[in-house]
């Protein structure tokens, strides 16, 4: 079947082809095998005993995060896979995140056993020194973060049923793999993927986890294979991203699980303390620290927001809270449990997204990194027309300034889809918007990639879910460029000047106001011209909270009294901006209006948040005297020594830099003629990238 492929893929080892042309040089089904393990276990297990135990940590340098692997700075160009170790590692690749391959504690699948062998009570660890040793002959240069899957086994949450996800009326969740698949009681059907859905805060699943990640770790540290680890992605419940299980607000987001029930309380107990100041809080004389549970669903759907105030407000705003901050000490324990087992300074990292999308923030944020337990926070990319070429991109810049302030890394998971991956169904091809050319592949990732590093991310991952995505040449040399625009902005950490723009979210929009579906800036910022730095409400008032000439809070409706002092008191040095619902779910303030008063008569109000368009952003930031980069229209990102033009509209961008850089190639080093301005020409739906350093 080969006689008639080129040739590059006959070399590939493909073993099948579909015999009729498929349209648009797409192809189904393709694989090449994976990256071997070696031929001789012994020996190279004993090679591996001469490898320096690897080290990594998150420490800061030139004012930002920098990970540090055996205290070298190291920049995050990582793949995330079971194949292609060799190809990517060729194209740049230094971190490999692991995927299967012994990733799953205790929940089996099909293709990938759990590590818990439940009939012998033991852990057999094997399959993951087996991967270890196929990565390290693969790409000897590559140190290993191991991605694991935390979901409990079906026998377990039998055995332990308060700890089953249910709804108010007892029915319990049910999830097929990693998606939520509604509420019922009936038997589970024999699939090893199906199972119950489980309370993220359990206590007894929580210490199930512990005790696996403890003989994790205790074990890495007694193989030489363990010597190329630096760390741990933590990943389980829905989408393996700890997400709500339900996705709709159908039941508040809430479970009514007796397991969750249970670790609710010790949550009030901890803001309480008596059983008196939760019966003056929620407004009711009843209720007891032992006997709180979470509201009804008619409750919540009886309030558009949960105000946050004394009685029903106080109580949804408490419980909707602990959505997050269950499932996000949930996971800072488990980082805490790792770390400790495996002995040595390693990174941990897990998935976070806040009020950048449209859900109610799973995690959050500063419970999820108390004690600097988590290192690095990842973000999957926008699917559909955000990372179709006809959009303005696919990543998230996921509040990189508010990361930044408190040492973590934030990171792009890039979940692309070359032409030669297996397609599953036009759904699927327009979900992921898969390209039908090599270049058009490249157009996106350098889209995506670029802007990552320009909003101020550290780096990203290439997400293979099938394998063999880079066998075609074109594509891994597009990887090979992203890396090397990572490799170099990674070297000028520091050296650019920094934003004069920030947009302030409020971690709490989703949680307390979700009915209310505030729009996110998302979709604005992109095509400003602006390049704002994105921030949490909270970091209003730490004290290295920069100053900005323009600063915008969108929707800040969980605004406290010492939020609004700061701000009153910035807006007599810049142009301050409020936009949307402020103080709708304050503890601060009974009404907006009272809000309002606090901010003072200097802040500038927007009624609603979707009155600032690109347009009015830019205009906004030109009055406040902070630079713009261009017109507003197409996608530009700027920043970081990295820029980025997408063209979107019939008109062209030109780039202006505010003062004199340098364009450098990453990949060679060869640097061009000094310009302040930057106009390249492109056809729509087209891209330029290129990375600069300031002129002397």
């Amino acid at each position: 079947m080969g006689k008639h492929l080129p040739n590059w893929l006959v070399m590939c080892g493909l073993a099948t082809i579909l015999a009729a042309p498929c349209p648009a040089a797409l192809f189904r089904g393709l694989y090449a095998p994976p990256d071997p393990p070696p031929s001789n276990r012994v020996a190279a297990l004993s090679a591996l005993t001469a490898v320096r135990p690897a080290e990594a940590q998150v420490v800061r340098r030139a004012g930002v995060p920098t990970l540090l692997v055996d205290g070298v700075p190291t920049p995050f160009n990582a793949y995330k896979g079971d194949y292609d170790y060799r190809l990517t590692g060729e194209a740049g690749a230094t971190i490999v995140i692991t995927h299967n391959s012994g990733g799953r504690l205790y929940a089996s699948v099909n293709w990938d056993k759990a590590l818990w062998d439940a009939a012998r009570g033991t852990f057999d660890f094997s399959r993951i020194e087996t991967n270890l040793l196929r990565i390290h002959q693969a790409n000897p240069r590559a140190r290993v973060i191991l991605a694991l899957n935390l979901n409990p086994d079906r026998a377990f949450l039998e055995a332990h049923p308060d700890e089953i996800f249910v709804d108010d009326q007892g029915r319990r969740g049910r999830i097929q793999l990693e998606a939520f698949r509604g509420f019922g009681n009936e038997p589970l059907p024999d699939d090893v993927r199906a199972n119950w859905a489980y309370a993220y805060t359990g206590h007894a699943w929580r210490a199930y986890v512990e005790k696996g990640l403890t003989a994790l770790g205790n074990w890495l540290r007694t193989t030489p294979a363990g010597n190329i680890v630096i760390g741990f992605q933590l990943g389980g419940g829905m989408d393996g991203q700890f997400v709500q299980w339900e996705y709709k607000p159908t039941h508040g987001h809430f479970d009514y699980s007796e397991g969750n029930r249970r670790a609710l309380v010790d949550y009030l107990r901890e803001r309480y303390v008596t059983d008196a100041a939760l019966q003056r809080a929620w407004g009711d004389p009843n209720v007891t620290l032992a006997t709180a549970r979470n509201p009804s669903p008619a409750a919540f759907a009886a309030h558009p927001v949960a105000d946050d105030q004394p009685g029903e407000g106080r109580h949804l705003a408490d419980c909707r809270r602990f959505i997050a901050v269950g499932t996000a000490r949930t996971l800072n324990s488990f980082a805490r449990t790792i770390k400790a087992a495996f002995g040595r300074p390693c990174v941990v990292q897990v998935w976070w997204t806040t009020a950048i999308w449209a859900q109610p923030s799973r995690l959050a944020l500063d419970d999820l990194l108390r004690g600097e337990a988590i290192n690095i926070v990842g973000t999957v990319s926008y699917y559909g027309a955000h990372r179709a070429l006809s959009g303005a991109g696919a990543s998230a810049n996921n509040l990189a300034a508010a990361l930044d302030a408190r040492n973590v890394l934030y990171v792009q998971e890039l979940d692309y889809r070359t032409r030669r991956t297996q397609h599953v169904g036009a759904a699927t091809m327009q979900a992921a918007a898969i390209p039908s050319t090599a270049r058009d592949f490249d157009l996106q990732v350098m889209r995506d990639a670029g802007s990552v590093l320009a909003s101020g991310g550290h780096g990203f991952y290439f997400y293979d879910m099938f394998g063999s995505w880079y066998h075609e040449p074109e594509a891994k040399a597009t990887l090979r460029k992203a890396y090397a625009m990572n490799a170099f902005a990674r070297r000028h950490e520091g050296e650019y000047s920094r934003r004069e723009v920030a947009l302030v979210m409020d971690e709490a929009t989703r949680l307390l106001a979700e009915k209310e579906a505030y729009a996110t800036p998302n979709g604005v910022w992109r095509t400003s011209g602006v390049m704002p730095a994105l921030h949490l409400l909270s970091d209003v008032t730490r004290p290295d909270f920069p100053d900005y000439k323009l600063l915008i809070l969108w929707s800040p409706v969980s605004l406290t009294a010492s939020q609004a002092a700061e701000v009153r008191r910035r807006s007599a040095r810049g142009l301050v901006v409020v936009a949307g619902a402020a103080g709708v779910s304050s503890r601060d303030f009974g009404t907006t209006n009272a809000a309002w008063a606090a901010l003072g008569p200097k802040v500038r109000r927007i009624e609603s948040v979707g009155e600032i368009t690109p347009s009015r952003l830019n205009e906004l930031a030109q009055e406040a005297g902070a630079h713009v980069y261009a017109a507003p229209g197409n996608a530009v990102y700027v920043g970081n020594g990295v820029a980025v033009v997408h063209r979107l509209t019939p008109d062209m961008t030109t780039v202006d830099f505010g003062r004199t850089v340098v364009p450098v190639d990453p990949l060679t080093g060869v640097r061009g003629m000094p310009l302040r301005h930057w106009a390249p020409t492109l056809g729509t739906n087209e891209n330029a990238v290129i990375c600069y350093e300031l002129a002397p």
